[in-house]
């Protein structure tokens, strides 16, 4: 990595705050800056073959290993420049290149390699300090014998499993079930092609001498023989392949795609009638359940070998490093860090079924489904779309979201985000008048806090709703927390200051438009009550009394009109007629209150006659009861 030199001390310049300082130092000199290269190295990642590592057979798996070989193949140049030891190679690299036409593998300028062994012991009862042993063999030497160098306890290689085998710390594969119908597959496929040959080409079954040349392909050739004890030569009749033999061989297939998973979806063919996306990511997860345990342990081999990494990071990473780190959507970030910024809570965590195979319609009919119930964003749904000619798009989102995190890098450092608002604010505060109240600043504090708000404002051409979603997820974190009181303070009030942005960009809400139509008794107060809260606060009670204006109108020669309206009030003689109307109205409605109290009264007649007529009849059955004879007593 490439650094600034501080001219006062001539040592790196680390911190970026200060890069502006030295530069302007270097301009005051009138020298060009002077930088250096310091060659910080990394962690280096092998992928070794099971056979070049030996681990501790007493284990049971392999957490357990106390100790572990690997066994590596390095050219002498390698060896003397790391161990400073002079070695002679094992043998001759046998390269696919020393295989080529015109090629000389025996040429001494061949590359050659030595076998180099590393031995790891972890820290443990017999060795409590642990051990880490280097060494070659024939002639036996011993390249490097140190205590236990890693900052961990555990061996630093990472095992990605296959099928478990319980007790064993070695695991089996899919391949190796595989072996013996691949084997039986070969042996099919051989006697059907043996049997092919000879039906293209039989045997001949001849006397002996009648056949004077052997029989070849070629077209139209003749072949003299003698006969013998009139005997002729005879082509060889094979029977037809049978059946079973092309059964056997489906069989086998079938079997080899069980083992190895294989069926119609994870080969890419649908099952007929299946044309959503969510059916066929369905059908694809139940087709790869059966790899899901597999996958597991590997996703956790993922895990264990990155925090390892960081481990080491922590310990041997004195210089800055610059780290690349790929967040949501694709977005990229370059950051500076030191060990000191790597410290316990930051950890690499697989999220489990991440390795699954899933299919792109299954994922984005989900992503679709999620937006249609407004469980994420629609700005926020490309960072799950995977949509190859969608990437113009997603650079657009990830430009906004990039954009957020540089105001991230800001605040944290306590740099203005607006530096036109904050340069504005200052000629403010040179002029002496608060712009917000109109009088002299009372003290320098309150100046001071106008220009840092200033420099806290959001920008005119930031995507608002972005940047409030990603400075919302960054409250929720644990780095926000570990920050100063006063930086807190500037994120809290950036994010209200956007936030308060975005309701001002809010559309007003509309209120009636065209028609109107109250049903019920109501009144001109209730009626501008309730538009006023549908977004009408101009509508006032006086207003609804005024009379309606007719946008609909029919003129009638020999009828006046049915209301009066604002647009169309009564003329006299429909206002006369109005009035004759409503006396002939009266007058109809006056007749017919009179012939109902008429209709009443003889009613009532009627139902005083029969009450009379009832009375009477009481009375005579009265009579007739008193001029019956008695009956004698004893009777």
């Amino acid at each position: 990595m490439r650094f600034l030199i501080d001219p006062t001390t001539g040592q790196p310049v680390t911190d970026e705050s200060k890069k502006d300082y030295i530069r302007s130092l270097y301009a005051q000199m009138e020298q060009p800056p002077q930088e250096t290269t310091i060659y910080v190295g990394d962690i280096k990642i092998e992928a070794m073959s099971p056979f070049d590592v030996y681990l501790d057979p007493a284990a049971k798996t392999f957490p357990e290993c106390k100790y572990a070989i690997c066994v590596h193949s390095l050219s002498p140049d390698e060896v003397r420049t790391r161990w400073g030891k002079d070695v002679t190679p094992d043998s001759i690299s046998t390269t696919a290149d020393s295989f080529l036409p015109f090629s000389n593998a025996e040429d001494s300028s061949a590359p050659t390699v030595k076998r180099v062994y590393e031995a790891y012991f972890r820290p443990q009862p017999a060795l409590p300090k642990g051990r880490y042993v280097v060494w070659v063999a024939e002639p036996d030497m011993i390249l490097m014998d140190v205590p236990w160098p890693y900052p961990f306890n555990e061996l630093p290689l990472v095992k990605f499993p296959g099928l478990r085998v319980p007790g064993s710390i070695y695991d089996t594969s899919v391949v190796e079930h595989a072996i013996p119908l691949q084997k039986e597959l070969n042996k099919t496929l051989s006697q059907i092609i043996e049997y092919k040959n000879l039906t293209i080409k039989p045997r001949v079954w001849a006397p002996v001498g009648s056949i004077r040349q052997r029989i070849s392909n070629e077209p139209g050739a003749v072949y003299e023989f003698v006969p013998i004890a009139g005997l002729r030569p005879e082509i060889e009749q094979l029977p037809s392949m049978p059946p079973y033999v092309f059964e056997h061989l489906n069989g086998i297939n079938t079997r080899l795609k069980e083992i190895f998973s294989l069926n119609e979806v994870t080969e890419g063919t649908v099952p007929p009638n299946v044309e959503a996306g969510v059916a066929i990511d369905l059908l694809q997860e139940m087709a790869t359940d059966r790899l899901a345990p597999v996958i597991k342990l590997i996703e956790n081999a993922l895990e264990r070998g990155g925090n390892l990494m960081l481990q080491l990071a922590q310990q041997y990473y004195i210089e800055p490093r610059m780290l690349k780190i790929k967040g949501s959507g694709g977005s990229t970030q370059v950051r500076k860090f030191t060990q000191a910024d790597i410290t316990g809570g930051v950890a690499v965590n697989v999220e489990a079924g991440s390795g699954l195979p899933r299919t792109r319609a299954g994922r984005q009919a989900r992503i679709q489904s999620y937006v249609e119930m407004g469980i994420i964003k629609p700005d926020q749904a490309f960072k799950y779309l995977d949509i190859a000619d969608l990437k113009g798009v997603g650079k657009m989102f990830q430009a906004d979201e990039d954009m957020a995190y540089r105001e991230h890098e800001k605040l944290t450092t306590q740099q203005p985000i607006n530096t036109i608002a904050q340069q504005q604010a200052l000629q403010a505060v040179e002029q002496g008048i608060n712009p917000q109240t109109g009088v002299e600043w009372e003290s320098p504090e309150e100046a001071f806090a106008f220009i840092q708000e200033a420099g806290l404002r959001p920008l005119p051409y930031e995507n608002s709703s972005m940047h409030l979603d990603t400075h919302g997820m960054f409250l929720k974190s644990v780095e926000f927390e570990s920050l100063p009181p006063e930086i807190q303070m500037n994120f809290i009030r950036h994010y209200e200051m956007t936030f308060e942005k975005i309701s001002s960009e809010a559309p007003v809400e509309e209120g009636v438009k065209t028609t109107l139509q109250l049903k019920g008794t109501i009144g001109p107060t209730g009626a501008a009550e309730i538009l006023s809260k549908q977004g009408n606060p101009g509508i006032t009670p006086e207003v609804m009394a005024e009379p309606p204006l007719e946008t609909w109108v029919t003129d009638s020669m020999d009828k006046p009109d049915q209301d009066e309206a604002g647009n169309d009030p009564f003329t006299e003689d429909e206002q006369m007629l109005q009035m004759a109307l409503l006396q002939q109205k009266e007058m109809q409605a006056n007749q017919m209150a009179d012939e109902k109290h008429v209709g009443d009264l003889s009613l009532q007649a009627q139902k005083v006659r029969k009450a009379r007529a009832d009375a009477q009849t009481a009375e005579k059955k009265a009579a007739q009861a008193d001029f019956r004879p008695k009956a004698p007593s004893g009777a």
